[in-house]
């Protein structure tokens, strides 16, 4: 049976392929003692955009993370408004960092959305379970307290 790894709209992996990733990429670090970092993207209002609209906007956001992101990190949308990066061989430290880094980013190419940009970072290294990782972050998005948070 063929499984679809990506999506068809933006050319990113799709969740289903986000998750198992990180659920091996999880098993890893804790194996090898590795820092990794889980980051949720939420570009919020593109579900209220036009079909067209959103699909365009959703392309845009894509490219910017591809672009964004090293290579050998693992970029998927995760539905309408969300995306999600697995982030390998990064501290705490850097992760923040680069986060601030990629609100600019989102300022500079998108300022009509950027201040409806959040990110949550969970370190995937603490955790067992990527189910636990992405509720995590999911939390700290729906809190929406700063533009930036800590899972």
């Amino acid at each position: 049976m063929y499984r679809v790894l990506v999506d068809e709209e933006t050319g990113l992996y799709n969740f289903q392929y986000l998750m198992e990733r990180l659920q091996q990429e999880m098993d890893y670090v804790s194996r090898f003692r590795q820092e990794l970092v889980f980051c949720l993207v939420e570009v919020a209002g593109l579900d209220k955009l036009s079909r067209d609209d959103a699909k365009d906007r959703r392309c845009k956001v894509a490219e910017l993370l591809t672009d964004f992101f090293r290579e050998y990190d693992i970029v998927a949308r995760v539905d309408d408004t969300r995306f999600g990066i697995i982030i390998r061989s990064i501290s705490y430290k850097n992760a923040t960092k680069r986060a601030e880094v990629l609100i600019e980013e989102f300022d500079k190419h998108f300022p009509k959305f950027s201040s409806r940009v959040y990110i949550a970072l969970v370190k995937a290294s603490e955790e067992v379970l990527a189910k636990n990782v992405f509720d995590k972050a999911n939390k700290a998005l729906r809190a929406k307290l700063h533009r930036i948070g800590w899972g």
